[in-house]
């Protein structure tokens, strides 16, 4: 179920994107963690997870990311890379940047998930406000204000 929701959510994602940039998809099975997808932009690129939002019988919600995901999404943004992952929940979309990803664990409510979010769209996935998002964190990385520590040893 959740692979067919992610393909609907690449589709998605792939319209609202593609008119800004270059979106690649990645399915590499040799990098445990690598993200779906790197978008690049005429100024900088991103790598993006996208992951839909499941019930779970408990009343919250299982936003699937890996351990090795969010060590991958971490380590980029220590090493400088903009990493984000976009997040599907009932009809909203959230942007959240790769170095709070680990956040995303546990129940959270909306106002939370707002709150961690760089964009938030209700209904219709805004390309421009999750591009202006990247461009924005990628300037804030390139002028060290954005304090990461690598996740995993290399």
């Amino acid at each position: 179920m959740t692979k067919i929701l992610e393909k609907s959510f690449w589709r998605t994602t792939r319209v609202a994107l593609k008119p800004r940039g270059r979106l690649v998809r990645v399915e590499n099975r040799a990098g445990t963690g690598t993200p779906d997808v790197y978008w690049r932009l005429p100024t900088t690129g991103a790598w993006i997870e996208l992951k839909v939002a499941i019930p779970t019988a408990e009343g919250g919600r299982d936003f699937g990311i890996t351990r090795e995901q969010l060590l991958w999404l971490a380590d980029e943004v220590a090493a400088g890379g903009p990493a984000f992952v976009l997040l599907r929940v009932k009809r909203v979309t959230y942007l959240v940047r790769g170095d709070r990803a680990a956040l995303l664990e546990g129940t959270l409510t909306h106002a939370e998930l707002t709150e961690l979010a760089d964009v938030t769209c209700v209904g219709r996935l805004l390309g421009m406000k999750i591009h202006d998002a990247v461009e924005r964190f990628d300037r804030h990385l390139r002028r060290g204000r954005v304090r990461c520590r690598r996740a995993t040893a290399h």
